[in-house]
């Protein structure tokens, strides 16, 4: 039902983007009553996405202008047209290494990777504890299965391919045990925010925005994983779909883990499964406060301005320029 809901508002937008429409129109073009246009034009209304024209019955309904209800797109142009190229003219001897298979462990590099990125996110259990995890006490035991949760996620990664149902079975495994069932690999429908020491730091996307952003990203994504590229442009697009992961905040918990997966797992699709191997997570861990001050550049999702962001894209290209 939820979906339902969600769908039906996002498709009132679209319709409005192109006329000012009544409530009878909006019905008729997509086949429910009047009875349920008019409680989504409510929520619409109060949330200022829409305004409302004139006096009944002749009531009509526009977009409000001052309000985006989709960015994702936007941000990509502006990306890839104003930002990449100075990336690729800064970078342009830039390769990603060539890791030896022989050096390839593959389950231990993964376990590191969720330590650490679990780690980033406040679970203190650290790597070697982690592999010595049945000495532990029971008092820790639910940061061990929240690692463990991660390392299964990782582990689907590896094996499969990077598309939008993958992507929300992974979600589904890491969050065992931080969501509630009903929650696991499914995108939130409330809105949420980012909370720091001084209060709310950021707020995220409208929750009935959130399929249709997540919708638009990997159909981006599934165009960007069959362009061919230089090793830069690979660099720049994956911590480039780590920064929307954060911004968008597609889940009610996990959003971290899951962005620096997909950065990873997107990075692995464009070179090869060598690259799971390599840990930009202890990286990130080691430069926490880097890594959040250049991350948190804005305090709504409508209002970043990518351009604020450049930083963050350049912790990913430091960490191969330092691997190497």
């Amino acid at each position: 039902m939820q979906m339902k809901r969600v769908d039906t508002k996002i498709k009132i937008l679209k319709i409005l983007e192109l006329n000012d429409f009544g409530v009878t129109q909006i019905a008729l073009k997509l086949k429910l009553s009047n009875q349920i246009i008019h409680r989504y034009i409510k929520d619409l209304l109060a949330n200022k996405f829409i305004l409302q024209k004139g006096e009944a019955p002749h009531t009509v309904y526009s977009l409000n202008q001052e309000y985006k209800y989709t960015r994702i797109q936007t941000d990509f142009i502006f990306a890839r047209k104003k930002i990449l190229p100075s990336f690729l003219k800064k970078y342009i001897k830039f390769n990603l290494p060539d890791i030896n298979r022989a050096d390839y462990i593959l389950d231990f590099m993964l376990q590191s990777s969720a330590v650490y990125s679990s780690n980033i996110e406040g679970v203190s259990i650290d790597l070697n504890s982690f592999i010595n995890s049945q000495k532990l006490s029971k008092g820790v035991q639910k940061e061990v299965s929240e690692v463990n949760d991660l390392v299964e996620a990782y582990s689907l990664a590896k094996l499969n391919k990077l598309n939008q149902k993958n992507f929300l079975k992974s979600h589904g495994l890491l969050s065992r045990h931080i969501l509630s069932k009903a929650r696991q690999g499914r995108y939130r429908s409330e809105g949420v925010g980012v909370f720091g020491q001084e209060g709310l730091v950021y707020s995220a996307p409208e929750g009935f925005l959130v399929q249709n952003e997540m919708r638009i990203l990997f159909e981006i994504i599934d165009e960007l994983l069959v362009k061919k590229m230089s090793d830069a442009e690979v660099v720049f697009w994956s911590s480039w779909l780590h920064l929307e992961i954060a911004l968008i905040h597609p889940f009610l918990d996990g959003n971290g883990r899951a962005a620096r997966l997909l950065e990873k797992w997107f990075l692995v699709e464009k070179k090869n499964e060598t690259i799971w191997s390599l840990q930009t997570e202890h990286y990130y861990f080691q430069n926490r406060p880097k890594y959040y001050a250049n991350l948190r550049k804005t305090d709504n999702y409508w209002e970043a301005d990518f351009v604020n962001f450049n930083n963050f894209i350049k912790l990913l290209f430091d960490f191969f320029l330092e691997y190497k």
